[in-house]
């Protein structure tokens, strides 16, 4: 292996970490805001019936507020699946290549493990997105009855 793609090996494990963190504060953060959307209400749908929120601006602020959350996340969700994508075809050089691990004993077990962890985090990454881009769009529509 050569010296620039050992680099590149381990530059893509710390950004791995760093996304891994932001997504999880981005995530904490959006959950809570949607729970403070929904304080006054159990159902999306007891809001929309009740539509006493087209004229409220605290909700419509947490409304907006919650997309830009959601929006955020979606754009770091993106960067992060590309770094899990490069490390994933990355792999076969961290298999054949002189990079250590702590705690690794047997190569072939730690790059099945790497590569099955790369490929739930990806396929998490994208059913979480999907759910956040179709909350956004509804909330989308929610704003733009104001």
């Amino acid at each position: 292996m050569n010296e620039k793609t050992k680099q590149l090996i381990l530059l893509n494990c710390e950004s791995y970490e760093f996304f891994s963190e932001q997504l999880g504060s981005i995530e904490k953060k959006y959950f809570l805001l949607l729970e403070g959307v929904f304080n006054e209400h159990d159902t999306l749908s007891q809001a929309m019936k009740e539509r006493h929120y087209v004229h409220d601006g605290i909700f419509i602020n947490k409304l907006k507020k919650l997309r830009e959350c959601g929006t955020k996340y979606i754009t770091t969700s993106i960067k992060f699946e590309k770094e899990m994508k490069e490390m994933r075809r990355l792999a076969p050089d961290l298999r054949d290549g002189e990079i250590e691990f702590e705690g690794v004993e047997n190569k072939f077990l730690f790059m099945s493990d790497y590569l099955d962890e790369l490929e739930q985090a990806v396929l998490l990454q994208y059913k979480m997105r999907e759910c956040i881009e179709k909350q956004l769009k509804l909330f989308k529509g929610i704003e733009n009855d104001e």
